[in-house]
């Protein structure tokens, strides 16, 4: 069969699998939230308010029990290679199946209330399958690479409903194509042929519906003010995700001992519901604390504590070894820094809020991820935004992207001059 042929396949092959895997995962998260808290709680905007406080306490404790006990197994192992491991282009490494074991462990934990995303585990399943497909069809090195990369992103894509958010995530975080070759555009045309295919075989599971949904509103009227809140929620995001990254790596820097990790994930994700009984919006991985924020203008001071509480909880469950994603985590933090700017310079509607709400999420996931397409196209999709919305947020997001790329540019000439000998 000639090579280009099995290239074709490869990529069909990689985005029919990575739908149907990221459609049955979907129903997989919801089948858990309802065996932990009674019902599907991710999209109830109230949290786990209504549940029973003894369920919000133990729920919690099992799963992180049965996630921490797994990891054990697994990290007596070996070290989990990663999916960028897989694809690195001077030492790439195999995935095993237990990368597959490992995202359904995070499943569990995440879906029984501790504070992270599980848009990894997605991600870890499909690029597994996508290795699988890339080796069946004797791709060689650089076709593993592509497709691995490619149906790992269209993992993302496939749960969240979000095609140009995967082929970007694809591109700009793991494969980052030189487009000045054949090769880069070849593999631009790959990610977003499979992550569409992904996208458009998942809604035979989940629909084609917006993940989070938008309050009624009238279209945006431009002026001077609503673009100095813009500049402002841009510039308070540039800040909240430099906290947010100083947080995580800091949650991380001290790796939990392989033989405690039965103990502390369900320390852990103790510690999450106790935070959960003051702050229910905390549990999962943030869908319920952007809904919350899109669906009413809050309190000021309410926005602040749901904001330190929810970086406070994804800060604890990674400190105390819990494995999982931080997109949906700093889109609620960005929700949130965005509504409280918007609400102290006087908007009181739910839908001028929410514009303003969905632009901070945009503008701290480009600083976490350093990412800026990604992030933009990841909100944008999220909501099914209108013409008027996507106008403010691609405003807001380079506003933030602007501003970091000038801070780390000033942060490199101080570092340089300061690593100069004197004289």
């Amino acid at each position: 069969m000639p090579r280009s042929l099995r290239v074709i396949l490869a990529v069909l092959a990689a985005g029919l699998v990575a739908g149907v895997a990221g459609g049955l995962l979907s129903l997989l998260n919801h089948g858990i939230e309802t065996l932990a808290m009674g019902r599907p709680y991710f999209r109830d905007p109230a949290g786990v308010a209504s549940v029973p406080t003894w369920r919000r306490i133990c729920v919690p404790v099992i799963g992180g029990l049965a996630a921490g006990l797994v990891w054990t197994r697994l990290r007596r192992r070996g070290q989990m290679v990663s999916v960028r491991q897989s694809v690195d282009a001077a030492h790439p490494q195999r995935l095993s199946p237990d990368t597959v074991v490992d995202a359904l462990a995070q499943l569990i934990i995440v879906g029984s209330g501790t504070s992270l995303g599980r848009e990894t585990a997605p991600r870890q399943i499909t690029g597994y399958l996508g290795q699988v497909i890339s080796e069946r069809f004797g791709l060689g090195r650089e076709g593993r690479r592509t497709i691995i990369a490619t149906a790992s992103a269209a993992g993302l894509a496939a749960v969240y409903n979000v095609p140009l958010a995967g082929a970007l995530y694809a591109l700009e975080l793991i494969l980052k194509p030189d487009l000045r070759t054949r090769r880069g555009w070849l593999e631009v045309l790959a990610a977003a042929a499979v992550s569409g295919l992904a996208t458009v075989t998942a809604w035979m599971f989940n629909g084609n519906a917006a993940t989070y949904w938008l309050p009624h509103r009238s279209a945006l009227q431009p002026s001077w003010h609503d673009g100095l809140v813009l500049l402002i929620i841009a510039m308070a995001c540039l800040v909240g995700g430099g906290l947010f990254g100083r947080c995580v790596t800091a949650a991380k820097v001290r790796p939990v001992p392989v033989r405690a990790l039965w103990w502390s994930a369900p320390l852990g994700s103790a510690l999450v519901a106790v935070i959960a009984l003051v702050m229910p919006q905390v549990p999962g991985n943030g869908q319920i604390m952007v809904q919350a924020v899109l669906e009413r203008p809050l309190l000021l001071s309410t926005l602040g504590l749901m904001a330190m509480a929810k970086l406070l909880g994804t800060s604890i469950a990674l400190r105390t070894g819990a494995t999982g994603g931080l997109l949906t985590p700093s889109l609620a933090v960005g929700a949130c820094l965005g509504a409280a700017v918007a609400v102290a310079s006087g908007h009181t509607t739910a839908g001028d809020v929410a514009v303003f709400s969905v632009a901070g999420a945009g503008c701290l996931l480009a600083v976490t991820q350093e990412a800026p397409l990604f992030a933009l196209a990841f909100i944008l999709e999220l909501v099914k935004a209108p013409a008027d919305l996507i106008t403010a947020v691609c405003a807001a997001v380079w506003l933030t992207w602007a501003g970091h790329l000038g801070f780390t540019r000033v942060l490199a000439l101080w570092r340089g001059r300061r690593a100069q000998p004197d004289g």
